[in-house]
């Protein structure tokens, strides 16, 4: 561990710089408060509004500024203009200290839901960039906050992630045969030391993951009942957000090594178990991008 820390601190100062750099090409942005219109438009908007936020900032398009929670009707009074101009929005933005400016626009007609994002950057002549989803039903609003990723891509002009990669298969361990002839009584097995540890060890991680979880369901219940009057309390309410998210990750990585481990606990019990030299078995390690295990195979006497 020593000898990797002067290569691992190369790799994060290295990254330090690369994002510093990239980050100066991003527009300092303003998100503006969305312009809602129709039943519930208000209440989409402002739950819109949270998630468009946290989306951007993980996509790191833009460096998004703290700007007050107001909408672009708003801004054009409070500058003077009207129309959607490249004259106006420059005012805006000017007016707002930034660069650039993401514009959302809110439709509930009957049962049908429409939104358009619009983005500004003040520094070239182009038209704004729009995109336009449109959903009904009962589901169109939680329809709609699923399509904000795939909207800011498409907005930004982003390739779709990448599937995650398949978890690869190491050969097969050969099977390790008892040398006791079969003529002889097999003798006595001790305690089983070694299942009892992994189980243990396993009960212990799922315990952490446990713990996690309802860290991160407090911190998602604080998220929800947090308020989003102003530009502080949505950048506090987007932290928490962030929080339950991390949380949220932990406790399902410990909960699904912890399993892992206890099945992994309960099987090595069996094999130890069995006396039976026709029942040879076979593990395998299993390894992968982000993934580790063992893969056991073969048939178990004893308790089974």
């Amino acid at each position: 561990m020593i000898r990797r820390l002067p290569c691992l601190v190369f790799v994060g100062v290295s990254l330090l710089v690369a994002r510093t750099a990239e980050g100066q090409d991003r527009p300092l942005t303003a998100v503006l408060h969305p312009t809602a219109s129709g039943a519930n438009a208000t209440a989409l908007g402002d739950a819109f509004e949270r998630v468009l936020r946290a989306r951007l900032d993980s996509l790191g398009v833009v460096t998004l500024s703290g700007t007050p929670a107001v909408s672009f009707s708003d801004l054009q009074l409070a500058v003077g203009c009207l129309g959607e101009t490249n004259e106006c929005f420059s005012a805006i933005a000017a007016q707002l200290g930034v660069q650039a400016m993401v514009l959302t626009n809110v439709q509930v007609l009957g049962t049908e839901t429409i939104v358009t994002v619009s983005f500004v950057d003040t520094r070239e002549a182009a038209a704004p960039g729009q995109v336009v989803r449109r959903a009904s039903g009962e589901g169109a609003e939680q329809e709609i906050l699923d399509a904000i990723e795939g909207m800011l891509r498409e907005l930004f002009d982003l390739p779709e992630p990448e599937p995650p990669p398949e978890i690869l298969m190491a050969p097969s361990v050969p099977a390790v045969r008892d040398p006791q002839p079969r003529d002889q009584a097999p003798t006595g097995s001790s305690f089983p030391i070694v299942p009892v540890i992994v189980m243990g060890a396993g009960v212990a991680i799922a315990g952490t993951g446990a713990i996690f979880g309802l860290l991160a369901s407090g911190s998602e219940s604080d998220y929800e009942s947090a308020p989003t009057t102003t530009a502080a309390d949505v950048d506090h309410a987007l932290d928490l957000q962030s929080t339950a998210e991390s949380q949220a990750m932990m406790a399902n990585i410990l909960l699904a090594v912890g399993a892992g481990t206890i099945a992994t606990g309960i099987v090595l019990l069996f094999v130890m178990d069995s006396g039976d030299e026709e029942s040879p078995v076979a593990v395998a390690p299993v390894v992968g991008p982000g993934a580790f295990g063992l893969s056991i195979t073969g048939r178990f006497g004893g308790a089974l």
